[in-house]
């Protein structure tokens, strides 16, 4: 019976350390700048943080109107510190006939078909001049949005 009760505290004690180490090794990204709320106009630097525990996956930024729902322009890659986590990119916010509008500018780590899908976004894009919007991709993170309001172009 003491077999059976070391046994048992045994499994007990791995399905802990398991499910602590899985809880740990997640992708986390977080948006730095621009704030929530903060003013823009046609452009704005994105900046922020992440922890990859994947090494696979990669920071992307994507932007939409927030009225138009699921529908995301991804923006370029970010240039990402290896050893702080910190990156940044360049983000575009509309037209001019969005002047007044808000926007959300949305954080989140890519596995590789979600980044196959965002780059051959971009390739279609730069060989045809048309950037539609796409859905947004699987993630490997949670997603951090901010909300910030175009007020120049």
């Amino acid at each position: 019976m003491k077999r059976f009760y070391s046994r048992m505290a045994f499994f007990v004690l791995m399905s802990f350390i398991f499910t602590m180490a899985s809880a740990e090794s997640v992708n986390t990204v977080n948006i730095v700048s621009p704030t929530d709320g903060q003013e823009v106009g046609a452009r704005v630097v994105v900046k922020g943080t992440s922890e990859m525990a994947d090494y696979e996956s990669n920071v992307w930024v994507l932007v939409h109107l927030k009225l138009l729902g699921d529908q995301w322009w991804p923006q370029n890659k970010p240039v990402r510190d290896i050893k702080t986590g910190d990156w940044e990119t360049l983000a575009y916010i509309g037209g001019e006939q969005d002047i007044g509008l808000e926007f959300e500018i949305a954080a989140a780590t890519f596995g590789k078909d979600a980044e196959k899908e965002i780059l051959k976004y971009h390739e279609t894009g730069r060989r045809t001049g048309h950037y539609p919007p796409m859905s947004f991709p699987e993630t490997t993170s949670a997603i951090d949005i901010v909300t910030v309001k175009k007020v120049s172009h």
